[in-house]
């Protein structure tokens, strides 16, 4: 069953789509001063990116420091045709002590594209099977730094005996215009 949800955020209609049970998503646009989307449950544990990997694109700055914190500092990807259309998608490794009994856990992906609308595809590596599983679906839909949040109840599958997680974030696959991918941070989360 696939999962809907629509935001309005100014004036722009963001639609986000899961096509699981298992994923929740929120997307919404980041306003200055607003720290509301970063507090965090106190007994929660916070990760950031150990590695990145840009599988599909043109790196032109940053690394995996640069997506640690919510500081100015960024990773810059220059969009690169993918089946017909422009796009990114990169890889991001967290290495954690967490285990697959984890309650839950929370991706946070803070970015913006200098061309809007794009697609943002959020997939989680299943260390049962060993592929990405796809687990929402949404559209960035204005230019801004927009916040997209992917929460997983039951993350069993998702986190490998050592406590490693994988997520990769797709975007584009809209439009035949070339345009940037500046991500300011990346964070997991967990319950």
């Amino acid at each position: 069953m696939e999962r809907v949800v629509i935001f309005l955020v100014g004036t722009a209609l963001i639609v986000a789509t899961c096509p699981t049970q298992r994923g929740a998503i929120a997307i919404a646009a980041a306003l200055p001063g607003d720290d509301s989307s970063s507090r965090v449950v106190p007994s929660a544990m916070e990760f950031a990116p150990s590695a990145v990997t840009v599988i599909a694109g043109k790196l032109k700055t940053g690394d995996a420091s640069s997506v640690a914190a919510e500081d100015g500092a960024v990773i810059k990807i220059k969009s690169v045709p993918i089946d017909g259309s422009f796009g990114d998608i990169v890889e991001y490794d967290f290495t954690t002590d967490l285990n697959p009994r984890t309650g839950s856990i929370v991706l946070k992906v803070l970015q913006r594209t200098t061309v809007a609308p794009q697609q943002e595809q959020l997939s989680l590596f299943n260390f049962s099977t060993g592929t990405f599983d796809l687990l929402a679906v949404a559209e960035l839909s204005i230019p801004v730094s927009t916040i997209t949040t992917l929460s997983v109840t039951n993350p069993i599958p998702y986190i490998s005996e050592s406590g490693d997680v994988r997520l990769q974030v797709r975007i584009g696959d809209t439009g035949t215009e070339r345009w940037k991918h500046v991500i300011d941070q990346v964070k997991l989360t967990a319950l």
